[in-house]
This record gives structure tokens, sequence and C-alpha cells, in this order.
């Protein structure tokens, strides 16, 4: 408790690292565990990590009126900033026309946590509609279960009133019933019921000549006997299904090139840039925006082993919040692989954790099932398995 106490005072007053994350003169780097001399211990001021001077070349200005030592591990991820909204932007496109194929693509995102915010709130939507198409299923399903039953219930009617006039046409002749006379199905009972006719035509006919015999003196032709049927029509009402067409949103998500933007103001401040505004003009190497000298005080190693090169404060900014974002991307993810999973769609397994990378391409996996899994048909609407209701 005296160690940690100590450590605790001697965190720089300039540095961002938040709790207990500030660590003590350590004998070896954190990060590549090279042994470490008095000269050349030096800390991140954002993580806290005590590290050499090869891993920690960057030096960034954050919320502070002076520029701080940054190591690579927080700084790698910052770099893909520009990539990651533009990703993000695309998925949460995506996901807006799966539930809403006519709703026209967003504009712009300005960060990575409001690209973020975007998909959280596309993916709430998606969610909400599956729970919506799910009920409409399971209705839909219970309706044609009661007409089953209705129509059931139609049948057995039928069944007892055709073998009851069969039975009763057996009992007007005289012959032998057929050998099966409990019989099951409607058409055995109608079999049943029609056997009945030749030998109740036969008897008619012995009794008429018999009756035409005795009387000669006239001749009498037995009434007819006319049966008035009653047929009822037993339809099942046919069950349509709507397919729901998905527009996949497509765009270019290629980065602009070096000299792409050929504005004469700086994108943070929107200052005039140039001689005669007696303001040089830079260019960010991770946004690769033209900037002024005031908006972009940070120096990122870019490349391994390669030169410090100029950064906005835009893209560093990304660092600070990156924890953050990382958990909140997680959480996406993982709600993205849960809607896929409960579609009983072949996806990868729910897996935690990660590098911001990982995160995303689990993310837009997910979301290529859930494409897949609103295109399936007969039976199984948005991907969602709804057991047959048991009779």
């Amino acid at each position: 408790m005296v160690a940690r106490s100590v450590l605790k005072e001697r965190v720089p007053s300039n540095a961002t690292v938040l709790g207990e994350g500030w660590e003590g003169d350590l004998p070896n780097c954190s990060l590549c565990k090279a042994t470490l001399g008095s000269l050349q211990r030096h800390h991140c001021r954002i993580c806290g990590r005590c590290i050499c001077a090869s891993c920690s070349p960057h030096s960034v200005k954050i919320e502070t009126s002076c520029r701080q030592r940054a190591c690579n591990h927080c700084v790698e991820p910052a770099l893909k900033g520009p990539i990651l909204q533009k990703r993000l932007a695309l998925l949460g496109d995506q996901l807006t026309a799966l539930h809403d194929p006519e709703r026209a693509p967003s504009a712009p995102q300005k960060s990575v946590d409001a690209s973020l915010a975007y998909c959280e709130g596309a993916v709430a939507e998606v969610q909400s509609s599956m729970k919506e198409k799910m009920l409409a299923e399971e209705a839909r399903k219970t309706r044609e279960q009661n007409n089953r039953h209705a129509l059931q219930d139609d049948l057995d009617f039928a069944k007892d009133f055709i073998l009851n006039m069969g039975l009763r046409l057996h009992s007007m002749h005289g012959s032998d019933e057929p050998a099966s006379n409990d019989p099951e199905s409607l058409q055995d009972i109608i079999s049943y019921c029609a056997a009945a006719l030749g030998p109740l035509q036969e008897s008619m006919a012995s009794a008429s000549r018999s009756f035409t015999n005795r009387k000669t003196s006239r001749s009498r032709t037995p009434n007819g006997q006319r049966t008035n049927g009653r047929s009822r029509s037993l339809a099942l009402p046919e069950s349509r299904m709507s397919l729901i067409s998905v527009c996949s949103y497509e765009t270019d998500a290629t980065s602009n090139p070096r000299g792409a933007y050929l504005c004469q103001d700086c994108h943070v401040c929107n200052a005039k840039l140039g001689k005669r505004h007696l303001r040089p003009r830079h260019t960010c190497q991770v946004c690769q925006k033209p900037v002024c000298g005031p908006c972009s005080p940070s120096s990122l190693q870019l490349e391994k082993m390669g030169s410090l090169q100029r950064a906005c404060t835009p893209c560093v900014m990304g660092i600070h919040t990156l924890t953050a974002v990382q958990g909140r991307l997680a959480l996406f993810s993982e709600r993205l692989t849960m809607l896929a999973a409960a579609g009983n769609v072949a996806g990868e397994e729910c897996i935690r954790g990660g590098s911001v990378e990982l995160i995303l391409g689990r993310a837009e996996t997910a979301l290529g099932n859930l494409e897949r899994a609103s295109d399936l048909k007969h039976g199984t609407r948005w991907g969602l398995a709804i057991n047959e209701p048991e009779e």
C-alpha cells in the first residue's frame, strides 16, 4: 500500500492517465521488454506505461498547453481513425437499409464516436424491426393453426355425417356389408357409403318387379327417390408471405489520396492558409487534410522506424477516447453477432475482446449474415426460426 501511494504521488500533473494506471519505474520496457537504465526510462502520458524511447517516439498535444510523450500502443489505433470512421459509416448505412430501404444514406460523420453512435442507433432499429416481424409471423402462424383446427372440426363432422348415411343405406338392403365397416379416413368412408348403392339398386329393382307381377291390372313405377345433397366447400385460406427486399447500399470506402483536398482553408479552424495570409499550409499525415500550424502541434511516427509526421488535433483526439470507443464498438459487434445467431444463420461465434480492427471485422461479418438471412423464404422470415405450435 505504501509503494502504491508513492507511485500515485509521482504521477505528473499533465498526464491524462486515470485511476491507478500509472506504472512505477520498472526495470524493463512494458512493450518491448528491453532493459531500461535510469536515463532511458520514460512514461506514456496517456496510458501510464513505463517504456523506452524507441517505443514512445510520439509527441502529442491533448487538452493541455504542452506536448506530451505517447507510446506506440496508444497512437497506432488512432492512426486508423479515418478508415475506421468510413467503415463505421458504411456499416450504419447498410444496417439502415435492412429495415428501411427507402431511407437515404446519412451525411458523413465528423468523428469515430459519431459514426459509432450512428451504427448503434441503426442496429437498435433493426432489432426493433426484427422483433415486430417475429410477432407478426407468430400471429400469422396462430391464425393458420386456428384455421386448421376449424377445418379439422368440419372434416370430422363430414366424416360422421357420411358414415351415418352409409350405415342407413346398408340397412335398407339385405345384402352383407363390406368387411371394413369401421373406416377411418374420409376416402374409406365415402367408399363404404358408395358400396351400399349397388345392392340397394338391385333390391329396389327386385321390389319393383314383384310389385309389377302382383298388380298386373295396372302398371306402376316406384317413386324415384331424390336425395337432396348438401355440399360444403372447405377451402384452406391461402397464406401470403411477403418478402422483404433489402437494398444494399454501396459506397466508395477508399481513402482520398494525398493532395485531394485542394481547399485554401484549415479544416479545423477554417483559417485562410498560404503566404498571402501569413499562415503556412500543412497537411495532416493521418487524414491528409490541410491544416495550419496551431491546429497540428502533434508529431506521430506513422511507420515503424520512420520519422515523425505532423498530425492534426481531431486525429490525435481519438487517442484519448479510444478505450471508450473500443468498448462501445465491442458491445455493438456483440449485439450484431447475437442477432445473426438468433436467426439460425451459420456465422461466427460471439467472441469478445481483440483489437478495434478485429472487432469491426466481426461486426461486418455479422451484418453479412443478417443480409443473407433477410433473403430466406417459406417459414423463416428475417432469419427468425419460429417453432410450429403444437396441435
